[in-house]
């Protein structure tokens, strides 16, 4: 998943030109959204902002999409293999939960990261459904689904889970 119009260069250039520069904080948060999806590309350097946050902000989560690059690709082989989706919906690994149906701002990276990205500007806090199990976010705190629970998410973050069982410390 890329974020590029379809069509010829020229028809790009033509939309580039015409399309209105995203606020940093939009950039950013699309950036986190794109972190755990197989590609990451930039239509827009980070330095075309005037403070030097969105740059710092880019390394760090172009370097958090580089830790689950092995995740990442050993998902796309098996996709090769057997056909199973890289980025999943909530309900695709918990069809027996109603309520995962109704999300539609999370996915999973296969089975065992749930990613729960923000996507409105503003927004500095947010629901997510935790599925059946014990999940660990970025922090190390435990979260025990099913539940729908309240996490923080400032601009500096990307609220992210994984299963207690491929939860590593550093």
């Amino acid at each position: 998943l890329l974020p590029f119009p379809a069509g010829t260069f020229n028809d790009y250039f033509k939309w580039y030109k015409t399309f209105r520069r995203p606020s940093e904080e939009l950039y950013i948060r699309l950036l986190q959204a794109t972190t755990f999806m197989a590609g990451q590309s930039f239509t827009r350097p980070p330095w075309n902002y005037t403070d030097n946050k969105a740059v710092e902000l880019t390394k760090k989560f172009i370097h958090l999409h580089a830790e689950h690059a092995e995740t990442i690709i050993d998902l796309m082989k098996r996709r090769v293999a057997t056909g199973s989706p890289v980025l999943r919906p909530v309900w695709y690994n918990y069809p027996e939960e109603p309520k995962a149906y109704h999300i539609g701002d999370q996915f999973m990276l296969g089975e065992n990261i749930l990613v729960a990205p923000v996507t409105v500007e503003g927004q500095r806090e947010r629901p997510v459904f935790i599925p059946p199990g014990s999940w660990v976010d970025q922090h190390g705190k435990t979260f025990k689904g099913p539940a729908e629970v309240k996490v923080l998410a400032p601009l500096e973050e990307l609220p992210y889970f994984k299963k207690a069982e491929h939860f590593e410390k550093k």
